[in-house]
Parts: C-alpha cells; sequence; structure tokens
C-alpha cells in the first residue's frame, strides 16, 4: 500500500459583493422611505403629518417634517398651511 503525503481540504471562497458601507444601507433605506412618501402623496393629492405618521409607524414625526422639508427644498412637493394646518401636495 503507498502511502500519500496528507492533502489540504478544499477550502471553496464564496464570492460576494463588496460589503456596502452603513452609510450605503442608510442612503438605500432613505430612497425607499423618499418613495413611499411620494407614493402616499401621488395617491391621497394631499396629506399631513399624521396621514403620513399612520402608514409609516416606524417614522417619528420629526423625521417625517424633516423628509417633506427636504422635498420642499428641492421642489418635489409645496406646502400649503402653518403649523398643524399644514397640507403637502406635488409641485
Amino acid at each position: 500500500m503507498k502511502h500519500s503525503a496528507p492533502v489540504a481540504p478544499v477550502v471553496k471562497k464564496q464570492l460576494t459583493a463588496p460589503t456596502s458601507t452603513p452609510s450605503a444601507r442608510i442612503d438605500v433605506a432613505r430612497e425607499a422611505r423618499h418613495a413611499r412618501i411620494l407614493k402616499l402623496v401621488k395617491d391621497k393629492r394631499e396629506v399631513a403629518i399624521k396621514d403620513i405618521v399612520e402608514h409609516f409607524p416606524e417614522l417619528s414625526e420629526k423625521t417625517i417634517q424633516r423628509e417633506l422639508l427636504s422635498f420642499i427644498e428641492s421642489g418635489v412637493l409645496k406646502k400649503t398651511g402653518d403649523r398643524r394646518w399644514s397640507r403637502y401636495s406635488l409641485s
């Protein structure tokens, strides 16, 4: 019987995409959130922050308010009314 040298186990290396950075994951989540908010505004034509909170229980009112403000600043949405009477619609 012939003795052969020990064979090292074959290690298969799994090819994966480069791991995304935390900020990239946050950007993807933000883009998805923006798309959901815009769809809601488009479907209802006009919304208040309270309307959005009902559909996004995972978000705080302050986060929603910041998102709406960014849409206003970029010209996507327009705001009518003040404070709790504020309504948002597509520009």
